[in-house]
């Protein structure tokens, strides 16, 4: 069973969830340069995420990309480890990049589907997963526990678990301001509980500790060159000069 916890040092030892108050000035700080590179710096924040959802999926998906792109959100991976992940981890690492999820209903092929962040970590469950909403409230689910998971392939995220029908779920609150803390083995999948007309604008990070990883240490995520730079690349070494 994945319990709510009260502590934060209790996730790594006891598994589960806990939910914490956020530093309010932060949050406003990345809507508004998230607001500022959308194009859209002034409108209310209930406006912003009705323009993003009227927004056709080529833009949705360039947004996807110039979000994961900012340097806010690059950077409030730290704000996160300071204030709350050094309390558990000696020596914190990011197991990924920092993520922006732009959740809309009409692209249920982008939701998330049942998983476990461990997937794409593998280190005996010692990662610590942080999802935060901007701009609205926002839910996640969360499954009560689980047995044996039936593991297959997702052509968008790798993974799944299939035989999740008989499990218990909660759909999981986290208000403006508030952000949620979880195991890497906590089951999870995202949720369509989202406003008409609008989109779930959430963050990711994820943290593990050098001292738990094992030896040698190797980076979980690599960087790729996109393949419009690799076909540069290419026409540039044809031609030999620069």
């Amino acid at each position: 069973m994945f319990q709510l916890q009260e502590n934060l040092s209790d996730i790594i030892p006891n598994g589960g969830y806990t939910v914490k108050s956020l530093n309010l000035d932060f949050v406003i700080k990345l809507e508004e340069s998230i607001k500022n590179l959308c194009g859209y710096k002034s409108i209310k924040n209930e406006d912003f995420l009705k323009k993003l959802y009227f927004s056709d999926d080529e833009r949705i998906s360039e947004l996807f990309d110039i979000l994961n792109s900012c340097g806010n959100v690059l950077g409030g991976h730290l704000t996160i480890q300071d204030n709350y992940i050094k309390e558990v981890f000696d020596k914190p690492l990011i197991w990924t990049y920092p993520n922006v999820r732009i959740d809309k209903k009409s692209r249920s092929n982008y939701i998330a589907p049942p998983h476990l962040d461990e997937w794409i970590l593998f280190n005996k469950n010692r990662g610590i997963v942080v999802w935060f909403p901007l701009f609205s409230d926002g839910f996640l689910k969360i499954y009560d526990g689980y047995d044996k998971i039936k593991v297959v392939k997702d052509s968008y995220w790798g993974l799944k678990a299939e035989n999740t029908n008989s499990y218990k779920v909660n759909e999981q609150l986290i208000k403006r301001g508030q952000v949620l803390f979880f195991r890497s083995d906590l089951l999870h999948e995202s949720s369509l509980n989202i406003d008409e007309e609008k989109v779930r604008l959430s963050i990711q990070y994820r943290y593990h500790d050098l001292n738990s990883y094992p030896k040698p240490f190797k980076r979980t995520i690599i960087q790729n060159i996109s393949p419009l730079i690799q076909e540069k690349q290419s026409k540039l070494a044809q031609i030999g000069k620069f």
